[in-house]
């Protein structure tokens, strides 16, 4: 008696599951949510495809960030060459410089809040 009700709950519990399953699934890709829904989200394809100049820039960028990505994991794997620390130090350097100038404008735009930022 036990075994065929132990087998019944998992047979129960499998079907339920599925049901819910089926369910959220078709939820999800129906995506009837309304516009207002924060869950909503808009589509991601773009609407205009970008120039062929752009598509370059945007390369060089990928291709840069490949080779700081590149050369950040092997300094952390301790298996830098010398140019691939030197690419690391002046990536940080870079940043830093970065973040320096943004805290600077920002203390110097809360204490006078009329100057105009540059």
């Amino acid at each position: 008696m036990a075994m065929s009700s132990r087998l019944s709950n998992v047979l129960f519990s499998l079907v339920v599951g599925l049901v819910l399953l089926f369910l959220g699934c078709y939820g999800r890709v129906s995506g009837g949510l309304p516009p207002d829904n924060p869950y909503r989200r808009r589509h991601p394809v773009r609407t205009r495809r970008p120039d062929p100049d752009e598509q370059i820039r945007a390369n060089e960028a990928d291709e840069r960030e490949r080779r700081i990505i590149e050369a950040e994991v092997a300094v952390a794997e301790g298996t830098a060459t010398p140019e691939q620390a030197h690419v690391v130090h002046r990536e940080r350097a870079r940043r830093q410089a970065d973040n320096r100038r943004r805290a600077h404008q920002k203390a110097r735009s809360e204490r006078d809040p009329n100057q105009n930022q540059v």
